[in-house]
């Protein structure tokens, strides 16, 4: 199935499940900074996670990859940028070049 495709679904679910319920789990994974702290094992959970370590990138902006690496780095504390990096990929909240060397956000 498309990424984006089921992205859109799985959005849509947890919506119907009620917002305010889905936050205050997704605020179980922030410390006192506001930084993620661990990985979810529930699927919504990680979209959350990725989409708001998404919206700490600018639109148009191009970013190398060790860039992408430190904006990660500064938003988690559990010391997996790659796990992050990939699912901001896989669910088209950021984009790259095949050969790694530039990573964008859409507008």
């Amino acid at each position: 199935m498309d990424f984006l495709i089921e992205l859109k679904i799985v959005v849509a679910i947890g919506l119907k499940k009620g917002r305010g319920d889905k936050m205050s789990k997704f605020e179980n994974f922030l410390d006192e900074k506001g930084r993620v702290k661990s990985w979810p094992s529930k699927h919504l959970l990680k979209i959350e996670v990725v989409k708001y370590i998404a919206d700490k990138f600018e639109e148009g902006k191009e970013y190398s990859e060790k860039e992408v690496n430190d904006i990660i780095d500064k938003w988690h504390t559990y010391g997996d940028y790659f796990m992050i990096r990939r699912g901001m990929i896989d669910y088209k909240l950021l984009s790259r070049k095949r050969d790694g060397s530039k990573y964008w956000k859409e507008k």
